[in-house]
């Protein structure tokens, strides 16, 4: 198992016992000015010592790479802020011996208990030799010859706080850019990182330029996302073409609902997030909205509906919410005003995914 580092001292230790079941450790570390490199070596890792001017992490990685042993068979590429799930050797060991280049896994992010963690198919396992790391940042596995790829069910969980800055993040995605000018996930990255940094009209434009390219589906769905927030003129219209060319994904119908809620139009906010609610299929990739699997839709139903006077609806999308957030400060307002409006009312079961009127006409 191999990592660059630099500064990661207070990550180091989990790091190692999550590594534990690997036969050699290995960081490159690239500069840091705390005790990661002395408290490594006392660990008993091997600890290289590089720089990388000017830094861009495929080169990081490939230097690392390099200084590993030649006689190394599979190699694990983990950085410091993330661990493998248990069990994962076996997994390995099984795709080795059906001759395996490469090893697909899954990352995942918790950013809080409360939250549905978010997934990506990534590539940080490869044999010893034949590959090489591409791009200065978010940089991918390239074979030198011919590969043989297998998926698995290995996990790893990222750690870092989602607070944390990237401030080289956004030159290192130009210069990927200038590099790969026809990579349409390059230009969806770039135009989020610019989004992030506050540059918000040259993050519409780079959203705008990913749409005319090919990009997955779910980073098409978060330009369009992204581009009615930007592009305020014509929110509704990039919110509307989402929910056609995406019915089966929620973000864009809460997104839709939140925005009648927002102006009072209580019918369509009530018809987008059931609509929302009608879906039960979770995408399982890093850029599904961990809200829009939460309380969100429920909310906006349950605020519309009291407005329009359907209590027994609103009483019903007030209990969704706090059979899972019993303390949530808005709801207990919201249920409080609906047990003064109607305290002798039954609360009805009553099943979102069948709206009580025809109301998606009115979207």
């Amino acid at each position: 198992m191999y990592a660059i580092a630099k500064n990661d001292l207070g990550q180091l230790g989990r790091w190692v016992a999550a590594a534990s079941e690997a036969d050699f450790l290995m960081i490159a570390d690239t500069g840091s000015t705390d005790e990661t490199v002395s408290r490594a070596r006392n660990l008993g890792v091997v600890t290289h010592e590089i720089r990388v001017d000017p830094f861009r992490f495929d080169q990081a990685r490939n230097r690392a790479l390099d200084l590993l042993p030649e006689e190394i068979d599979l190699c694990v590429s983990v950085d410091l802020d993330e661990v493998l799930s248990s069990g994962w050797r076996p997994h390995l060991e099984a795709a080795w011996l059906r001759g395996a280049t490469k090893v697909l896994s899954t990352v995942v992010w918790h950013w809080s208990p409360e939250q549905r963690p978010l997934r990506s198919t990534v590539d940080r396992i490869h044999v010893r030799h034949g590959y090489r790391w591409e791009s200065p940042v978010h940089e991918r596995l390239i074979p030198v010859g011919t590969e043989q790829m297998e998926t698995s069910p290995i996990e790893i969980c990222h750690l870092r706080d989602p607070a944390d800055q990237r401030p080289q993040y956004l030159g290192l995605l130009r210069l990927a850019i200038a590099e790969r000018p026809s990579d349409g996930r390059l230009a969806h990255m770039l135009a989020n990182e610019l989004r992030m940094c506050g540059f918000d009209q040259e993050a519409a434009s780079g959203f705008r330029h990913a749409l005319t390219m090919t990009t997955p589906p779910n980073e098409r769905l978060h330009s369009m996302l992204m581009l009615s927030y930007l592009d305020v003129a014509h929110t509704r219209e990039w919110l509307l073409a989402a929910c056609a060319e995406f019915p089966d994904r929620r973000e864009p119908w809460c997104q839709l609902a939140q925005l009648h809620l927002d102006g009072a139009q209580w019918r369509p906010a009530r018809a987008a997030a059931h609509a929302a609610l009608a879906i039960t299929d979770a995408p399982d990739d890093y850029l599904a909205n961990v809200f829009a699997w939460g309380s969100w839709p429920d909310r906006v139903a349950a605020r519309a509906s009291m407005e329009l006077g359907d209590y027994d609806w609103a009483h019903h999308h007030v209990r969704r919410v706090r059979d899972t957030r019993p303390s949530d400060p808005e709801i207990i307002e919201l249920a409080e005003l609906l047990n003064r409006l109607d305290s002798t009312r039954a609360i009805t079961a009553v099943e979102p995914a069948s709206a009580p009127h025809d109301e998606l006409r009115l979207l």
